[in-house]
């Protein structure tokens, strides 16, 4: 991981009509809206869409939409209306709700006097500008529908839900969910879920202050269901209705939780073709089917409680992740709680079934919500996902394997549901990802108490002297300094933690002053970063629910995506979405190790190859190690090995022993020997150092 900062987005521009509204307390969404480029001879790109709140106002307060450019973070427009002035808790979305119009996508955001609005965006003459398309109205089509909590009797209530879409009639046009209600694509109101705990209240998803609803056709039966943590509701399209159709085993008038579906496990007596459920609620994850025998509701599989709730339930736990965090086989599941962001995996329990085990936890700072949402990508192409994740006061990304701390930036929020998201944004191919703050992040400026340094943050991390880019050392991985000059901005020469690899001298750690609300993107050093979607659409995002012009596809055109290994996951972006159609392999080269050899003149060095393509390679793959010297440049040959054949989501371990120090700069280049395209070339090889281990 060497991230740098691509753009920020801190201050609005002159004549802006609500210039103190630049926090944001949800999801930022990713999409391209059809607005030109800068550059008139480039193609359009993404860009990041999110409602500005100030930073003073609650959780009711009042904000105002803008959208701006994912390249330079410029605003590229903004909707101001006194009588629609928006509300900031809630992840809006996007998408087309007239594919047959071309028009591009919409932005679904809620009204903060209840209900919803779409915008469309609509650039002509060099000037883009944001129009209001529709308000939620109740089925006669004239009535304004002001779903929320003044319609619950509430009116106090916050909201940190997130609206959803999916095409529920299977017309190649989506509607809209949010808080248990459901509308076309015109914003007429269809129907509401009834929570059947609370008979009283007709919305399901309950879990203190809302959460994003999530839809599918899970049981590929060709009708959509609705998921909440504590029942799945089906539609039935010729009564225009959600009819329950599933009680967890914990019962009914549990409250509702945060909900991930994926394939996590093969389960006797199950069909292989359904997904399982993850839900986080009162301090506890729950592993669940997602019926369970004759019907009778889903059967529990595995539960465990978070860090931090034991003997007391004190903090909730906020929506989780799946995905492949250790690159072995199988997915896990990712979630922050109060104190900690915690990666579990479901395995066979001794005597039967199954339990939750503990992969890694890693200390957080969120007792304000104690339930903010991440997000997972694999920057480094290595079949393991890195883990997005922002407390209260920094926004981090974490080794998969292991939680290690990768990169630190400081930021604020008193925290919400937000997760922050990877995505490609300015279309230049490789992944960013986007960081929003709430709060001012100045110790003493009305944010959270935060420390000064990250504790947990090794320092920044390098490959070659060139990586330090104020005149640091690289030594053992990371930038060396001897004062904070020698520290990239808002970094701190400080001790290195007790743990992080020998080397001398301090590093360079993330400090919490100077950052500032509004939105942040960040870019990997020389384009190294594996390449992803432009598109992060909505909360509940999942990669086959939503193409890349935004268009929501049918439901019997939707891929199960817990069915297809490499997109197995909720909440993660990915590289590309393969073309099942043309089948390609995917030559990767996941881990190096390098250990001294019998003799104080060799080194022994191993590397682990996988194919992440969808086919076979049966022709040999050529593998050569080299020590890479100082200049980053030159290389010295070290030893080859050829593997003769690795199937489709294989991996393995080669080794050799080469004349080479085992100190230094190692890399592996892995060269599929038949002569067909891949995938993806850019992650044939890897660098990583080499430590003398006796």
């Amino acid at each position: 991981m060497l991230p740098s900062l691509q753009c920020a987005f801190e201050r609005a521009p002159t004549g802006d009509p609500m210039p103190n509204a630049i926090s944001i307390r949800h999801t930022p969404l990713v999409a391209n809206l059809g607005i030109p480029s800068a550059d008139p001879t480039e193609p359009t790109h993404a860009s990041i869409v999110y409602v500005g709140v100030p930073s003073t106002a609650g959780c009711t307060g009042q904000g105002v939409l803008r959208v701006l450019d994912g390249d330079d973070c410029r605003q590229q427009a903004v909707f101001y209306d006194g009588a629609w002035l928006l509300h900031p808790s809630v992840t809006p979305a996007i998408g087309d709700l007239d594919p047959e119009a071309h028009n591009g996508p919409e932005i679904i955001a809620a009204a903060a006097s209840g209900g919803l609005v779409a915008f469309n965006v609509d650039s002509v003459g060099g000037t883009t500008s944001i129009t209001r398309r529709w308000s939620t109205t109740l089925s006669d089509e004239e009535t304004p529908d002001r779903w929320g909590p003044s319609e619950w009797g509430r009116p106090n209530d916050c909201l940190w839900g997130g609206v959803s879409l999916y095409d529920l009639n299977d017309d190649g046009v989506p509607e809209v969910f949010f808080e248990g209600a459901v509308w076309d694509s015109d914003g007429v109101r269809i129907t509401t879920v009834v929570d059947q705990s609370t008979p009283s209240v007709s919305y399901p998803v309950i879990a203190t202050n809302g959460a994003a609803m999530v839809i599918g056709d899970f049981d590929s039966d060709g009708k959509a269901e609705v998921v909440a943590g504590n029942y799945t509701w089906e539609y039935d399209r010729a009564n225009r209705r959600f009819v329950r159709d599933d009680v967890y085993r914990w019962g009914v008038g549990v409250p509702s939780g945060y909900v991930a579906v994926a394939e996590l496990a093969e389960v006797p007596g199950r069909p292989a073709n359904e997904p399982e459920i993850v839900v986080v609620m009162n301090g506890s994850v729950f592993v669940t089917t997602l019926e369970g025998q004759g019907g009778l509701g889903g059967t529990a599989l595995a539960t465990i409680v978070l860090e931090g709730n034991e003997p007391t339930l004190r903090y909730t736990g906020g929506p989780p992740t799946v995905a492949d965090f250790d690159g072995l086989p199988g997915v896990e599941i990712g979630v922050a709680g109060g104190i900690a962001y915690e990666v579990f995996k479901l395995e066979p329990a001794t005597g039967g079934g199954f339990e939750l085990r503990q992969l890694w936890s890693q200390v957080a700072q969120d007792q304000s919500s104690n339930r903010t949402g991440s997000s997972v990508f694999d920057f480094n192409y290595d079949g393991r996902a890195e883990v997005v994740y922002a407390d209260e006061c920094f926004a981090r990304v974490y080794d998969g394997r292991n939680g290690d701390v990768l990169f630190s930036q400081g930021r604020a929020s008193w925290t919400w549901l937000e997760n922050q998201v990877v995505a490609n944004v300015d279309g230049d191919s490789p992944a960013e990802f986007v960081v929003g703050s709430s709060d001012r992040c100045a110790s003493g400026a009305g944010g959270p108490a935060c420390p000064l340094v990250d504790p947990i943050d090794r320092g920044v991390r390098c490959e070659l002297d060139s990586h330090c880019p104020t005149g640091g050392v690289c030594d053992q991985g990371f930038c060396r300094c001897d004062s904070n000059t020698e520290c990239p901005a808002n970094y701190l020469c400080s001790a290195p933690l007790e743990g992080t690899p020998g080397g001398t001298g301090n590093v360079c750690r993330a400090q919490h002053v100077g950052c500032e609300p509004g939105i942040r993107i960040y870019e990997g050093a020389n384009g190294l970063w594996a390449s992803s979607r432009p598109i992060w659409n909505q909360h509940a995002y999942h990669v086959t629910n939503v193409g890349d012009d935004g268009v929501i596809p049918r439901t019997s055109e939707t891929r199960p995506y817990w069915l297809t290994p490499r997109l197995n996951s909720f909440r993660q972006n990915v590289q590309r979405l393969p073309d099942s159609t043309e089948p390609s392999a995917d030559v990767t080269v996941q881990s190096i190790s390098a250990y001294c050899g019998d003799t104080s003149a060799t080194t022994d060095l191993s590397a682990t190859i996988c194919n992440r393509g969808n086919q076979d390679l049966e022709d040999g793959i050529a593998v050569s190690f080299y020590a890479v010297g100082a200049d980053g440049e030159s290389r010295t040959p070290g030893c080859e090995v050829t593997i003769a054949t690795l199937d489709s989501g294989q991996c393995t371990r080669v080794e050799c022993a080469a004349s080479l120090d085992a100190s230094g700069l190692f890399e592996v280049e892995a060269e599929d020997q038949s002569g067909e395209e891949e995938c993806e070339v850019a992650n044939n090889s890897l660098r990583t150092f080499g430590q003398c281990v006796e």
